[in-house]
């Protein structure tokens, strides 16, 4: 499901270049976890054909293992996928209501400026003074609400900063221990090769049967990262609607 699928009609009440900010945060953030998936899908098919080659085992006759291993990998990069789509799209939410929050208060200085210069009104000078402390006071909210907007900004610019390094933490590259291994020299890789001869093919199959035990390793990181991810949501959105009731409240009052 596409992220803006699941973004409400809020981004309606946006005006243009609103718009343009959110399609811009949205492109940036794609582009990156993308690139970050294949890199770790590249990665991670290497390792397993290397691993096939390592215990002497042809990786063209190993590959319905590696792809039934690859399907699983892509699974669960996938997963961690759908929980940072989620939170980028609930930071947007949050950003979007004090966008609209914002656009009212404007809206409302616009109202209250066109009564204040409306000859009708000139010698009505009380009229005109709170005509004129109700601009002020809505001047003063909308800047407030422009605090909470630049905090959703740091915090969206946070979770696509942190997202790949989730990735990189959670999904590591293997194989360059594997090529690390392979480097210890000529007479090594000898004894390797021989004795890859007599046991290389039930290393191999012990490899493989460990495999979903790896997958459920990173299944419990991806999991303890959503929890993670979802305190982070919460307490931001309480943040905010504190925040947001707070400036409404003063408004109010005054």
């Amino acid at each position: 499901m596409k992220i803006f699928e699941r973004i409400d009609d809020n981004l309606d009440k946006l005006n243009k270049s609103e718009k343009e900010q959110v399609f811009l945060e949205l492109a940036i953030y794609q582009a990156r976890k993308n690139n970050k998936k294949d890199e770790k899908l590249k990665n991670e098919r290497e390792y397993l054909e290397n691993t096939a080659k390592f215990y002497n085992q042809s990786a063209s006759k190993m590959m319905q293992n590696i792809e039934v291993n690859i399907n699983i990998y892509t699974v669960l990069l996938n997963k961690l996928m759908y929980i940072y789509d989620t939170t980028f799209t609930n930071f947007i939410k949050v950003k979007q209501s004090a966008l609209n929050n914002q656009k009212i208060l404007v809206g409302n200085v616009i109202y209250f400026s066109q009564n204040y210069n409306d000859e009708k009104n000139a010698d009505d000078e009380e009229y005109r003074n709170n005509l004129y402390q109700n601009i002020e006071s809505q001047l003063q909210s909308k800047i407030n609400f422009e605090v909470i907007i630049n905090e959703c900004d740091a915090r969206i610019k946070w979770l696509v900063d942190d997202m790949e390094k989730t990735f990189d933490k959670i999904f590591i590259d293997k194989n360059k221990a594997l090529i690390a291994i392979d480097a210890n020299g000529f007479w090594f890789n000898f004894a390797k090769k021989i004795r890859n001869i007599f046991v290389g093919r039930r290393k191999y199959k012990e490899f493989n049967d460990s495999y979903i035990n790896y997958i459920n390793y990173l299944l419990k990181k991806i999991e303890s990262k959503e929890n993670e991810l979802a305190g982070i949501y919460v307490a931001m959105e309480k943040q905010m609607k504190l925040a947001k009731n707070q400036i409404l409240k003063e408004l109010k009052t005054e």
